[in-house]
């Protein structure tokens, strides 16, 4: 019998009317090191084709804690650029981390996918 691991939870929140076009995804725990890689950056890929895709976002921005360096990774590799930081805002395992802020313009995600999506068809 196959066993489950939760590896993580996403979902839009604050998500602003149609006019703004705007949501975030709120920053989630560090997943455990030896849990299965690729998933968390398949899921992000889903969430952002449906924001931008299917509820029309403009932007979708998202914070990060400065210890969790895999997902600070996986969130510039999709695109995302760090707008700001506010500084030892976390207290977690006895020290205070940085938590990162960072965003997605739906213009820069139609630009890095269609190309790669190209590329792939081809």
């Amino acid at each position: 019998m196959a066993a489950s691991v939760y590896l993580s939870h996403a979902s839009f929140s604050a998500l602003m009317p149609s006019s703004i076009r705007s949501s975030g995804i709120p920053p989630k725990p560090r997943i455990n090191e030896g849990s299965v890689q690729g998933y968390g950056r398949e899921a992000l890929l889903l969430m952002l084709e449906y924001g931008f895709g299917i509820l029309n976002l403009h932007r979708i921005e998202l914070e990060a804690y400065s210890y969790n360096e895999r997902a600070l990774h996986v969130y510039e590799g999709l695109g995302f650029k760090k707008e700001g930081v506010r500084r030892e805002a976390l207290y977690y395992d006895h020290e205070y981390h940085d938590i990162i802020t960072m965003s997605l313009l739906e213009e820069e995600y139609r630009k890095k996918f269609r190309t790669e999506g190209q590329k792939r068809s081809k």
